[in-house]
């Protein structure tokens, strides 16, 4: 801290005007970093004024900028002008301080040259000032000091300033004035005292030093609040009566080391009582001023809040260290609402549990933690976000842990996550806003209201994109939420940059650097990570970021570390007094070279067997090495047992394979399962001996100390050669044969004994208890993780001998433990816990992995299980979710009869047999919809949701993506068929085109037009889409222009683009939204300036024919075009040159649509068929897609690429995916029977031809029947 002196000014003149012809009446203001934060007093009339005033200031960094702006303070009357500035001068914090010798051994006043800012100003000259670096006790004198003469200066009350009282209030200022004032220097002072002997009380120290800036914040609140409730001085004067126990303190310390608890707890209900007092005042987070009588329900709190301090000093005068319930001064309305608990659960928060997380030795890290503390505590206009990054082991999760409980401790903890890599599950990216939003929530009943709303109002905004969570789950319930909450809520993320991988946290990191920001100012953050790059690069240039880099330790804190584990090793092991010896100590300190993790894994490796010789043989290998943290691994690792045992080497691998290369945490007892160690070579043997470097105990998961110590074991570069050196592939290999081994041992048909085979997982009683008792936490594991292990191997033949035996044997009773398993995560928070890594799990996904994993040189029978067990997963998806017994009874009943998983299962089950009507072949499409009009134009939401579809009456759909199900009715707003739609960039807008000449604009949302149509074309439009800035809409009509329109105001931009002879049927922007491609009716091809509407070039193409689809390339290099001479051609964008025409369709082409990661293109065509092309070779990927039954009129990609949507003249959508490798073995539509199960009681029966969608047994079915409205329904109770 510093304090500032402002001196005079010298050389200072200025032009006297008609109105004042006298000298100016001058103040100068200071600001620090923007704000505001002092001003002297005012010298009326004075040619060279003098001030001498000094304050305290308080900068983040040297780097602060201070500004001190000259003020004349205007005396007329009833001037409705504000003061005017004469001049100012701006200078950091840095600066300011070599020129006035603040960190030298003596300190100087200094001047600084104003710079005018007036015309009345003639000569601005120069300010003297000294800044000098004080201490926090002197920083408290003057501002009480300071504070002391404001208030006799104004006459500053404490009266109680009721309205009824207004009267009194009068007499009450001449008389008390000061009270208030002279109650908080006494009670300042005394906690300086503990200040002073805090390394005496360290227990008590921090919430001291916190008390006291709180309490000097609040001090400079209430002098500017003329009437504070009497209650509150009441308040100040029992916290100054508590504090009584400070002359024990200052005078005899140990007399109350007995009692260290009871003085901890006042000291903290003090933190409290101030922070209640400063937003009462109006100067805290909430930033309100209370100027009027306090409510009854204030009145109570103050009332307690004196109670719980008269409770506490009554124990400490009696010397009875008793417990002492804290009292918050958390403000709560009556709020009469119930809160569903099922509503948060929906939030599928990640459990984080601290319990085994470690804490800074008390009287180290000191100064950073005081930093952050006061930080967090105090409000702030520079941001909300403190980001502490520094180097791996340099103690940041164990100071954002400190931090985490001393908050926890004053009932100020919103939420603590933190992230590891060797739980990769709990540190998904994807969970993190819903888990935020889950522990607040949980912290404050008014937060829990407002995000229970919120998730009422949206059901499925848990899914949403992270944007979404962040707006609906944080924004809006905290904005809601804010009036209500008082003082800090604080908000702690440890270890980014260990949550997810760059990529996959992307989207997160960026709403942390460009939204969090928006938040209410008293939800205060702190992120700590390494500094790696995809975070640096969006943290450090964000001015509401508060950087602060954590430099390796200082060696006062490692030697206390040290010094402190070491003489615990003495006491367990009985050794001598004085060990290890001051010298030691710091030798180790020097050898650690500021890092914490390094101090930490050495005291751990000597507090082993035979403390003496490992010690000794540290200290040999460093002082002949150097001192760096690999070799202190090596030492600690050859320590830890006999390397050259093979079979010490060979589990001492498996368990430190299983523990950093394993997708979770694991118990000795899964390492067992996973390796098959046997009881004289169980891991808890293993884990005991690497004590050093893995912690663990019986009955819980092993972890590495640190995630360095993971990175070094794989390293080549930094072990490899050691017997301990971790290869990912050999080792990927051991973990999946071992999952292969543990599903083919404990897998059973009816694994969990369910008596009813017709109810669903959610009506089953006492599932979780049940799959508690028959499915093992090892077999948990292997059926969630078994492909993620098979990926990273190099498929040897024996892993893939493997693979087709457990698809062979195992497939169907996976999928039951999987349906189970995913049950019990969507049933309470209690069983969620147990399967909280189920949460991402998707059997579709797994089984496409491994599918694109399997190598060329496989054999053919296992590519095609593979690929048929995945249709049997797309298919019958739904179903197996909801009812883990009619993968059996139903799916498997269901599946075509040319189907491998039929042929290899059917066999060994009853299930209903199909009589006729049934499929042979699985259809290379996952899913279709009929929406009964011929469909021309589809479009995919930006997060691939929906979709949107554009139908031959005259009306929008949206469908959902997923499920194809139709979200809502279909919207009329156009008077001709809708020929084209298009998704804004940001999705919240859709745009279609129709054939009575006009745009028309939608709300995505609600489907309900935005405004009146778009006019200006003469002729059908036939071609809409959005520019991908999102702030342009394009047009192309059969008028033979183009039109470009402002998608703000919905109003043209310019005039018509002219240069087509004939109807526009297609346009589209290039990705960066410089250029446009129009295809004409007459194969004409135009590129187009989209800023200046300029023709750039024009090309008549070799296709003949009509140009009916264009679409650039993701990375506007290329242009595909789609012919009615069924034709797809390529061509270079800069040049127009063709660069390959594709042949393959037997009709023309009416859609085109390139994959997003360029490489491939969909055509559909008039033949009613799709194709696939690969970009490099010009060649069709299979064969032509079949399964429409009429002309394909739009296709186009999902954002991921692993699927294509068409729409179709037959009236259908189809979903086709992009990784069935089969070639075309289309055969109907889904099914064609005759013959179903409903239930035990019904069967149905049907021979409409119409395409119907059922819901038989939870599970959507669609079936192409035989005849006219003709259904069935037989009973089979009555036999009828």
């Amino acid at each position: 801290m510093y304090s500032l002196l402002i001196q005079s000014i010298d050389g200072f003149s200025w032009k006297p005007s008609f109105v004042l012809q006298k000298e100016p009446n001058l103040y100068v203001a200071i600001e620090l970093d923007g704000t505001r934060t002092h001003q002297t007093h005012t010298i009326n009339r004075a040619a060279v004024p003098k001030w001498n005033d000094v304050f305290t200031l308080s900068p983040d960094r040297l780097s602060s900028r201070l500004s001190l702006h000259l003020y004349h303070k205007t005396s007329v009357p009833f001037n409705l002008k504000n003061d005017s500035c004469l001049a100012t001068v701006d200078i950091d914090i840095g600066t300011l301080s070599e020129r006035c010798g603040t960190l030298g051994t003596s300190e100087k006043t200094t001047t600084l040259e104003l710079i005018k800012k007036d015309t009345k100003v003639k000569s601005a000259g120069t300010l003297s000032v000294r800044l000098a670096a004080i201490s926090i006790v002197q920083a408290g004198r003057l501002e009480i000091v300071g504070a002391q003469t404001d208030i006799e200066s104004i006459g500053f009350s404490s009266g109680a300033g009721r309205v009824m009282e207004a009267a009194d209030t009068i007499v009450k200022v001449q008389s008390k004035g000061g009270d208030l004032a002279s109650s908080l220097d006494v009670l300042i002072s005394k906690i300086d005292i503990i200040v002073r002997v805090g390394d005496k009380l360290t227990k008590i120290h921090p919430y001291a030093n916190l008390a006291w800036k709180v309490l000097m914040s609040m001090y400079k609140a209430v002098k500017q609040q003329q009437q504070t409730d009497e209650k509150i001085v009441e308040l100040v004067r029992t916290m100054v009566t508590t504090y009584s126990f400070v002359e024990d303190i200052e005078s005899l310390p140990k007399k109350i080391k007995g009692l260290e608890d009871t003085c901890l707890a006042i000291v903290k209900q003090t933190v409290e009582c101030a922070i209640f007092i400063r937003e009462y005042t109006g100067k805290g987070f909430g930033d309100r001023l209370v100027a009027q009588a306090l409510s009854d329900g204030v009145h109570q709190q103050i009332d307690d809040l004196s109670a719980a301090l008269n409770a506490l000093k009554q124990s400490f005068d009696c010397r009875l260290a008793i417990h002492a319930a804290f009292v918050s001064a958390k403000i709560f309305e009556h709020v009469q609402i119930l809160v569903d608990s099922n509503t948060l659960r929906a939030l599928k928060p990640v459990d984080m549990n601290a319990f085994h997380r470690a804490l800074c030795l008390a009287g180290t890290r000191v100064d950073i933690l005081n930093f952050i503390q006061e930080w967090l505590t105090m409000p702030s206009d520079s941001g909300n976000i403190l980001w502490l990054y520094g180097v791996a082991g340099s103690g940041k999760s164990t100071i954002s842990t400190t931090v985490s409980e001393y908050f926890r401790d004053l009932q100020r903890l919103g939420a603590f996550l933190f992230f590891t890599r060797t739980d990769r599950a709990a540190s998904s990216p994807s969970a993190v806003i819903r888990t935020i939003a889950y522990q607040l929530a949980s912290s404050n009943p008014l937060i829990r209201a407002a995000i229970s709303k919120a998730i009422n109002q949206d059901p499925k905004v848990t899914t949403a994109t992270s944007r979404t969570q962040f707006e609906k789950l944080l924004l809006g319930p905290l904005n809601a939420a804010q009036i209500h909450l008082n003082g800090p809520v604080i908000v702690i993320l440890d270890a980014l940059d260990e949550c997810g991988d760059p990529e996959s946290r992307r989207d997160l990191v960026s709403l942390l650097a460009n939204e969090f920001y928006s938040l209410p100012p008293m939800f205060r953050f702190l992120i700590t990570s390494r500094p790696d790059s995809d975070i640096a690069g969006d943290f450090k240039h964000r001015s509401r970021i508060i950087k602060m880099h954590l430099e390796i330790s200082i060696t006062t804190d490692i030697r206390l570390y040290i010094r402190s584990r070491m003489d615990d090793i003495r006491k367990r092991h009985e050794l001598e007094d004085g060990w290890p010896g001051e010298d030691v100590i710091c030798t180790l300190t020097e050898y650690s070279d500021g890092l914490f993790i390094w101090a930490s894994t050495a005291t751990k490796f000597v507090d082993g067997h035979r403390p003496n010789q490992k010690l000794e043989s540290l200290m040999m290998r460093n002082a002949r090495l150097g001192f760096n943290l690999d070799q202190l691994f090596e030492v600690a690792l050859r320590g830890s047992g006999s390397w050259d045992d093979p079979d010490f080497a060979l589990d001492a691998q498996a368990v430190l394979a299983a523990i950093v290369l394993g997708e979770v945490s694991m118990t000795a007892e899964m390492i067992d399962a996973l390796f098959n160690l046997q009881k004289d070579r169980a891991s808890k043997h293993t884990l005991n001996a690497l004590g050093c470097v893995v912690q663990w105990s019986p009955g819980k998961v092993a972890r590495t100390l640190h995630a360095s110590f993971g990175d070094y074991l794989t390293d080549p570069q930094r072990s490899a050669g050691q017997p301990w050196h971790l290869d990912v592939v050999t080792h990927s290999y051991a973990l999946t044969l071992g999952c292969f081994r543990i599903l083919k041992n404990e897998l059973r048909f009816n694994i969990c004994r369910l008596k009813d085979s017709y109810v669903t997982n959610s009506d089953v009683p006492n599932l979780s208890a049940l799959a508690d008792t028959y499915i093992s936490s090892q077999l948990s594991y292997a059926c969630q993780f078994w492909a993620s292990h098979l990926t990273k191997t190099n498929h040897e033949q024996s892993i893939q001998e493997e693979l087709l035996q457990f698809l062979r044997n195992q497939f169907l009773m996976w999928l039951e433990v999987v349906s189970i398993q995913l049950s019990r995560f969507q049933s309470h928070r209690k069983t969620r816990e147990k399967v909280e890594s189920w949460y991402l799990f998707d059997p579709q996904h797994v089984l496409g992995l491994v599918l694109r994993s399997i190598p060329d040189g496989a054999s053919s029978e296992l590519r095609n299980l593979t690929q048929d067990c995945l249709s049997f997963i797309r298919v019958f998806g739904h179903l197996i979710l909801e009812a883990a017994p009619h993968i059996y009874l139903s799916a498997l009943a269901m599946t075509p009869e040319d189907s491998l998983v039929r042929r290899e299962y059917l066999q060994h089950f009853e299930v209903i047999m199909i009589t006729a009507g049934g499929s042979h072949y699985w259809e290379d499409y996952v899913l279709h919809h009929r929406p009964f009009t011929r469909v021309y134009s589809l479009a995919l939401s930006p997060d691939g949701s929906y979709i949107v579809s554009g139908s031959s009456n005259c009306t929008l759909c949206i469908w959902d993506a997923e499920t194809l199900e139709p979200l809502g009715e279909s919207h009329h707003h156009h008077d001709s068929w809708v020929s084209s739609v298009a998704f804004s960039p940001d999705g919240s807008c859709i745009v279609s085109g129709s054939g009575d000449c006009t745009l028309c604009m939608w709300d995505a949302e609600t489907l309900e037009p935005l405004g009146e149509p778009l006019c200006g074309h003469n002729n059908s439009v036939l071609s809409v889409a959005f520019s991908p800035d999102g702030t342009r809409i394009l047009s192309g009509s059969r008028d033979c222009t183009l039109r470009i329109w402002d998608a703000k105001t919905l109003q043209p931009l310019g005039e018509p683009l002219c240069g087509h002879d004939y109807g526009v049927l297609t346009a589209a922007f290039s990705p960066d939204s410089s250029h446009i491609v129009s295809g004409s009716e007459k194969n004409t091809l135009c590129i187009w300036d989209a800023n200046t509407g300029q023709l750039l070039g024009k090309r008549c193409c070799d296709q003949e024919g009509v140009i009916t689809s264009v679409a650039f390339s993701p990375n506007g290099s290329c242009i595909v075009s789609g012919s009615s001479d069924s034709t797809v051609c390529i061509w270079d964008a800069e040049t127009q040159q063709l660069l390959g025409k594709l042949h393959g369709h037997e009709d023309g082409v009416s859609s085109v649509a390139f994959s997003p990661d360029g490489n491939h293109i969909v055509s559909g065509s008039w033949d009613c068929t799709l194709c696939i092309w690969d970009v490099e070779t010009r060649q069709p990927l299979g064969g032509l897609l079949r399964g429409h039954k009429d002309r394909v009129l739009s296709v186009a990609f999902s954002l991921d690429g692993t699927h294509i949507v068409s729409g179709s003249s037959d009236g259908t959508l189809h979903i086709w995916d992009m990784e069935a490798q089969s070639n075309g073995y289309y055969s109907s539509l889904f099914f064609r029977l005759s013959l179903i199960c409903i239930n035990r009681k019904r069967i149905t029966k049907s021979t409409d031809t119409a395409s119907a969608a059922w819901k038989i047994l939870l599970f959507v079915f669609f079936a192409s029947f035989f005849g006219p409205r003709n259904v069935q329904i037989w009973c089979l109770v009555a036999g009828s």
